[in-house]
């Protein structure tokens, strides 16, 4: 699987109720096909058994994953937290939060980590820690990284300029008016870098 330049997280806590979750879920897996080189992330943090019920009510996609292991289920990628790395033969991408994760975790040879929060969240809490985690954080590491918190296309600039490979985003897509739009927004700034 390619590095995707853009991954929409699709956090069921970013919505007010599960039918809105999976709507918008539904809605953005029958539109990938034209958005190259973009993935959709499947989360539940605090609900983590909606995960496969919410993959298997949509249509099978090579860039349609799972956050988190799933016991009992082989999936041909899936992104992990930190807490769930473990040595796998399965192709996945991970969470990091500090310029020196990748010296834990570079040996398991991740596709991709998913850094951050760069800017505040739109979605959640979190503490934004600046354009500079990214040059840090590229600074010990090959693998291709995907900024993540707060990312909006007036700030994708700033994070590829630091030397992001691409950008995730959660808040900006799900609570959207029209999710569709607003992938577009991203998507179109991603790749005007």
């Amino acid at each position: 699987m390619d590095v995707p330049k853009l991954i929409i997280v699709a956090e069921h806590d970013t919505c007010s109720h599960t039918h809105q979750w999976i709507a918008c879920l539904l809605l953005l897996a029958n539109q990938l096909d034209d958005f190259p080189n973009v993935m959709l992330q499947i989360r539940a943090k605090s609900k983590p058994y909606l995960r496969i019920w919410a993959y298997d009510q949509l249509p099978k996609h090579p860039r349609i994953i799972i956050n988190g292991f799933v016991e009992g289920r082989s999936l041909p990628f899936i992104h992990l937290p930190q807490s769930q790395v473990k040595n796998t033969v399965q192709s996945f991408g991970m969470s990091i939060h500090s310029p020196n994760d990748p010296y834990r975790y570079d040996h398991l040879s991740p596709h991709y980590y998913q850094l951050g929060p760069i800017f505040s969240p739109i979605s959640k809490k979190g503490i934004p820690q600046g354009t500079s985690l990214i040059k840090e954080t590229k600074e010990r590491t090959q693998t291709p990284i995907i900024a993540v918190g707060g990312i909006t296309p007036d700030n994708t600039k700033m994070v590829m300029d630091a030397g992001a490979y691409g950008i995730a985003s959660s808040g900006f897509v799900l609570h959207a008016h029209d999710p569709i739009y607003a992938l577009w927004k991203l998507y179109k700034a991603v790749h005007k870098n």
